[in-house]
């Protein structure tokens, strides 16, 4: 999605980059591993864009005033709700790709006397 929007927008961009990543937050399709938008993980339920917080004031009735600690508790519970499911889909996605992995993983047996590949920097980012 970057990759387009610097090919659409040329030099220009950095001015259509929020709009972009509000779209990309607020994505309706829902993560393979988490089981939910990135946005609903992190704020407890979906960020609200301007179609649908303009769909929502035509279309429903204004709700009455709820309490600042009604909402509090409601949101924390929502996201510990959403942060259970999140690590319940986790860790059947990863047990799923642990048994793709293991059924095309080819065995391999070294021994003493075998030339191996070793490498000389402690990680791919150390200088050289």
């Amino acid at each position: 999605m970057l990759k387009v929007l610097c090919l659409e927008s040329g030099q220009d961009w950095e001015k259509n980059l929020p709009a972009n990543l509000l779209a990309l937050r607020t994505i309706t399709f829902l993560h393979d591993s988490t089981g939910f938008c990135p946005a609903e993980l992190v704020h407890g339920k979906n960020l609200r864009t301007l179609e649908v917080l303009l769909y929502e004031h035509w279309v429903k009735p204004q709700e009455e005033d709820s309490t600042v600690t009604k909402y509090v508790f409601d949101l924390i519970n929502r996201m510990r709700r959403c942060q259970e499911l999140a690590v319940t889909t986790m860790i059947e996605v990863r047990d799923k790709r642990k048994v793709w992995y293991d059924k095309n993983a080819v065995k391999r047996e070294f021994r003493v006397v075998d030339l191996v590949l070793a490498t000389s920097k402690p990680n791919k980012m150390a200088v050289q």
